[in-house]
Parts: C-alpha cells; sequence; structure tokens
C-alpha cells in the first residue's frame, strides 16, 4: 500500500506555488512494471507515466474521495506501448486521461503517446471514465480501450482538446464500454475540441502552427441503457476550422439524452445505435 496523505495536500491546491506531488512516477524509462499495488488519497494524479516505453501495469487499485482534486488514475504522456489492465479506480478525477504535453510545451518536445491500451478496468471518477487529452500537443495515435466498466463520470468515453493543443488525436477505439444500473454520467459518448485553457507558461500570443486535427474515432460496443444520462448521449463537436472526421458509432446503445454535434462528420450504423436517428452531420451506414 502506497499512501500519499492526501488529505494535508488537497486544501493547499490554490495556494501551492508548485504542483502537489505524483504518488507514483515514471520518466525516461524503459520496461517499467507496476503489479499489485494499491495507492491511496495521492495528492495529484496517482501514476504519471512520463516518456516511457514498455510500461505494463496490473492488479492496481487507486482509491481517493470522490471529491478529491486532480487524482487522476493513471496519465500516460508521451509514453508508448503501454498496457493498463485488470485494474481498478475509484478517486474524484479522470480514471484514465491519455496525454502528450500541454500547447508549447508537447510541441516543443514532439513526443506522441502511441500504442496505448487499457482494458478490464473499473472506473469512478467525477470526471472522465477514460479520455484521451486534454493535453496533446505531441499527438495521440493507436489507442485501443475495451472491457471497461463505468460507475460515474462526466463520460465514458472522452475525447478532449483544444485550440490551442494543435497536433493530432487519430486512430482510438472505444470497444466494450459498460455503464449500466445507476451508473451517473454527464455525457454518454464526449468529443469536444473547445476544451482546455492555454498554457500560461508559453510566450504571450503564441499560438499553434496548426489546429487539432482529430479522425478516426470509433465507438463500438458501448453499452449505457440504464444509467443515469444527465447531458448529451453522444456529444461530437469540433472547431469551424478543425472538423473532427472519421467517427464511426456501431452497438452503441445509450437511452437518455440525444445528440449534439459540429464541425464532425462520421458514420453510424443503422439498426445498431441509439438514440437514433443522429444528427444531420452524420450519415446512416
Amino acid at each position: 500500500v502506497l499512501d500519499g496523505n492526501g488529505a494535508y495536500w488537497w486544501p493547499q491546491k490554490d495556494t501551492l506555488q508548485v504542483t502537489r506531488g505524483h504518488l507514483v512516477e515514471f520518466m525516461y524509462s524503459t520496461r517499467v512494471r507496476i503489479y499489485d499495488v494499491q495507492l491511496l488519497d495521492s495528492p495529484f494524479w496517482n501514476t504519471h507515466i512520463y516518456d516511457c516505453d514498455d510500461v505494463h501495469v496490473r492488479g492496481v487499485s487507486i482509491e481517493a474521495p470522490g471529491d478529491s482534486p486532480n487524482t487522476d488514475g493513471w496519465d500516460p504522456d508521451s509514453s508508448r506501448n503501454v498496457v493498463i489492465e485488470d485494474s481498478s479506480y475509484s478517486g474524484g478525477d479522470d480514471c484514465v486521461a491519455i496525454k502528450s504535453g500541454w500547447d508549447c510545451f508537447g510541441l516543443d518536445y514532439g513526443k506522441p503517446s502511441k500504442n496505448i491500451t487499457v482494458r478490464r478496468v473499473n472506473c469512478t471518477g467525477r470526471y472522465a471514465g477514460i479520455a484521451v487529452g486534454s493535453e496533446t500537443s505531441g499527438g495521440v495515435e493507436d489507442v485501443l480501450i475495451q472491457d471497461v466498466n463505468i460507475f460515474s463520470a462526466n463520460a465514458v468515453a472522452h475525447v478532449k482538446t483544444g485550440p490551442t493543443r494543435g497536433s493530432y488525436v487519430r486512430n482510438v477505439v472505444f470497444d466494450g464500454i459498460t455503464a449500466e444500473g445507476a451508473a451517473a454520467l454527464g455525457d454518454g459518448i464526449l468529443v469536444d475540441l473547445n476544451y482546455g485553457s492555454p498554457n500560461p507558461s508559453c510566450p504571450e500570443g503564441w499560438e499553434p502552427p496548426a489546429p487539432p486535427d482529430v479522425r478516426d474515432i470509433t465507438f463500438k460496443n458501448i453499452k449505457a441503457t440504464h444509467a443515469n444520462v444527465t447531458k448529451s448521449a453522444v456529444h461530437l463537436v469540433g472547431l469551424p476550422n478543425a472538423v473532427v472526421t472519421g467517427v464511426a458509432l456501431l452497438e452503441v446503445h445509450i437511452d437518455a439524452g440525444g445528440w449534439l454535434c459540429a464541425n464532425v462528420s462520421g458514420t453510424a450504423q443503422q439498426g445498431t445505435v441509439e438514440p437514433w436517428p443522429p444528427c444531420a452531420e452524420i450519415t446512416a451506414a
């Protein structure tokens, strides 16, 4: 058991001059193994995996109060060949958030998160179930999320980036996510390119060379037929100068909420997607 004594740190989140510490952090490492450990009350993110290659997480239990700030479960960041499996999270933020740098920092460092797999994970949190972003300025690609149970989240599957992020998110597959029973959700599926604040440490007036390029995002075998969805079943919003392309939905069943779409294109497989019909931007396939 690793206990971060978070109750001492959380009340200082707005007064400390430095970022609260991660409970577990690996940087610039290869062949990282994190097995069979319990993480309690992290001051900040529980597990930060930065610029690492060949990472395997298995049998990890993470616990923190539901109102504990910034207590993400796992944050693979500019890392490659990461597997997170057979683990559980109950805390105050994102269960998993795949990142690659914040604005100028990520673009200058230039290392994407790539070949990331998350499977057989149980998530109870205040924000995203499984997220890509919002710090994606080094790029994120080739992500597989499979067989995940969500008990509370602001969205079961969340792709979040913003105008100052630039770079790309592509080839992301959410396959087999269940939020049943009394699961408390904001949105069901959430893709939004208006997310996140600019990095104040970048030069004044800094902008990325191009807007974020988000494409080829697949949602399949998503089931939230008895969940408490308070916003949209499907929220897909790009930017006027950065249309999200290649979205695909099949075997998606969310029986509360409607569609919210703008600056997006893609397909939904007729007869396998609820609610139906989709928004005008999404073509029936």
